[in-house]
């Protein structure tokens, strides 16, 4: 999933605080869950990226670093990075980015 460009960030130490949680096609909580990592990524020439560790998505609040940033206007990124093309499950949740 990405999100508009509408990220202004300056050039200083950025986070994300998100909560997920793994659901099953029927909309219940899945026993297994999926892993996911957030991007922030800066439509320039150089397509600067800046990524998160893996996140389990587990129903807990996390804060993840990016690092230092530089100035720019930012889309956020999120992919799941486990599961399979035949997975029945989704994951459901919410974060902000923060300076």
């Amino acid at each position: 999933m990405t999100g508009p460009h509408d990220h202004e960030l300056a050039n200083k130490i950025t986070k994300t605080t998100v909560t997920a949680e793994t659901y099953n096609i029927d909309d219940t909580v899945s026993r297994t869950k999926e892993t996911y990592q957030v991007t922030l990524r800066r439509d320039n020439f150089f397509k600067t990226s800046y990524h998160t560790s893996d996140i389990t998505a587990n129903g807990g609040r996390v804060t993840r670093s990016f690092g230092t940033v530089k100035k720019g206007n930012y889309a956020v990124r999120v992919t799941i990075k486990s599961g399979d093309a035949t997975s029945h499950t989704r994951i459901k949740g919410s974060g902000t980015i923060n300076q």
